[in-house]
């Protein structure tokens, strides 16, 4: 069924040759869901289940239907030299209405404030009431450096990959973001993050690991204390060193800053498996599934939950 109040951003389509566009177009996408998933009324799509429609050919009314969304956001950007025009559609599925539509004309450098005005003009079209925290939360962007962002997106899409090549990859090019811009909280959170993945992936010592992640996470949290992925990465580390306790206080904060998190969301059902409470591993991995329902590995974590508690 239709969540109420739910959500898909749909790839927006390039309009222009410019090599750049296509990050920069994935970067606005991603941090327009990072916005919007910080919305606790909002129901929003992850990801890697809207980028499952780049150059689609498949109806609004179709994708809708697929993701389980009532709302769609559909767009275009145009980039011509130091110049980025956005266009931006918000579609009621239900029937079909359009119920806002924007152009954005930015330069380059002042477009990374834009998803923080998209995600305005969707919460006052959707009338969501937030509170001020999540007001202040959709005010503040996570970097003003183009090439930090470039670098950040190109980081994600390589972690996405899952493997050891691309999780090495990954924690390189934040590096490199973080040179651009060294007060970038996030990118510190994703290199943790990443240097956590490769204890699965690559055999990493789980003990040189977790030190290491943990001076990564710090200085993130030095700088912005309201980064989800900081905590949901604390989550995990505090469950392998068996403190149960602080680990599910971590993921409750980490949920509380993104309830649309499906990282967080996914770690804190591996976390009730790992301690035999199946029907909260049941709850979280359900979730997961309904923010991301076309990923392959969170549909198989959420099987693995319905198996539990068979």
């Amino acid at each position: 069924t239709n969540h109420e109040k739910s959500i898909a951003v749909l790839p927006f389509d390039i309009l222009s040759t410019d090599e750049d566009a296509e990050i920069i177009r994935d970067g606005i996408i991603e941090d327009i869901l990072t916005q919007l998933s910080k919305i606790e009324d909002l129901h929003v799509i992850s990801r890697t289940s809207v980028m499952k429609y780049k150059n689609t050919t498949k109806t609004i009314t179709e994708i809708a239907k697929e993701l389980g969304v009532t709302y769609i956001l559909e767009g275009s950007i145009r980039k011509y030299d130091k110049n980025v025009r956005v266009t931006a559609k918000l579609i009621n599925t239900k029937d079909d209405e359009n119920i806002m539509s924007e152009q954005f004309d930015r330069t380059l450098s002042d477009i990374l404030s834009l998803q923080t005005d998209v995600s305005i003009d969707i919460v006052d079209a959707l009338e969501l009431n937030l509170t001020f925290e999540q007001q202040q939360r959709l005010d503040q962007t996570a970097t003003q450096n183009i090439d930090a962002f470039k670098l950040f997106i190109k980081g994600r899409k390589e972690a996405d990959k899952r493997n050891r090549e691309s999780i090495a990859k990954s924690i390189e090019l934040y590096q490199r973001a973080l040179l651009a811009d060294p007060n970038f909280a996030e990118a510190y959170a994703e290199i943790a993050n990443s240097i956590y993945l490769e204890t699965y992936y690559a055999g990493r010592d789980p003990v040189e690991a977790t030190k290491l992640a943990n001076d990564y996470l710090d200085k993130a949290l030095a700088i912005n204390d309201e980064v989800s992925r900081i905590y949901s990465v604390r989550g995990l580390i505090y469950n392998i060193e068996g403190k149960y306790d602080m680990a599910k206080t971590a993921f409750e904060k980490a949920i509380k800053l993104a309830p649309n998190d499906v990282t967080a969301h996914q770690q804190f059902a591996t976390f009730y498996y790992y301690n035999q409470q199946y029907d909260e591993q049941l709850h979280h991995a359900e979730i997961a599934y309904k923010l991301d329902p076309l990923s392959f590995a969170i549909a198989n974590s959420y099987f693995t939950a319905l198996m539990a508690n068979e």
